[in-house]
């Protein structure tokens, strides 16, 4: 099986990034501070430019391609 590709790896590594800048500590905050938190973080991952949603995307294409082998090589069985 392939290890992962340094271009992944770095798409990897930018995802964490921005997930800490995005994703805050909720501990010690109230209901509506957790919404609140919760809305703001939906808004800026629905954004088109927002950086994990264009990681993830990017990683999308060549996931699907290695699926793609797995599922040609009899290891994947759909139920």
């Amino acid at each position: 099986m392939k290890s992962i590709s340094s271009r992944n790896c770095k798409n990897i590594i930018e995802i964490i990034k921005y997930i800490k800048k995005y994703f805050k500590s909720i501990d010690g905050l109230g209901d509506e501070e957790i919404k609140k938190k919760y809305i703001l973080v939906y808004q800026s991952l629905s954004e088109r430019d927002n950086e994990i949603r264009q990681n993830i995307k990017s990683m999308d294409s060549r996931l699907s391609s290695i699926i793609r082998h797995i599922k040609n090589a009899g290891i994947y069985e759909s139920y």
